[in-house]
């Protein structure tokens, strides 16, 4: 899990608890948690442009499939509540598959 990267800021992938109903079948996935990162901040300005909401997204990934998708935010600090402890998901995570799409 250390390995795992942000591919458009390149910082480490943190693990967040998944609300309960969500119809994944992983409890947590892995999200770029920067505030800084590209792919975060250009979200807000996107999704207001085009659909005239204010939101915005992270990077997230499936630890299960290894596939990857926008993780939806409704503020600054949403899901922020939901990071978990590195070492206790560690010991939950099965090797990660990582998909080349983004």
């Amino acid at each position: 899990m250390d390995d795992l990267q942000c591919p458009h800021c390149g910082m480490a992938l943190t693990p967040i608890e998944l609300p309960e109903v969500t119809g994944w079948s992983s409890p947590f996935h892995l999200a770029c948690m920067n505030d800084d990162c590209p792919y975060y901040r250009e979200s807000w300005r996107w999704l207001e442009q085009r659909f005239g909401v204010k939101a915005g997204y992270r990077y997230r990934l499936d630890p299960e499939t290894g596939k990857a998708s926008p993780l939806p935010v409704w503020s600054p600090t949403a899901l922020k509540d939901h990071i978990l402890d590195a070492e206790v998901t560690r010991q939950r995570l099965s090797p990660v598959r990582v998909s080349t799409a983004s």
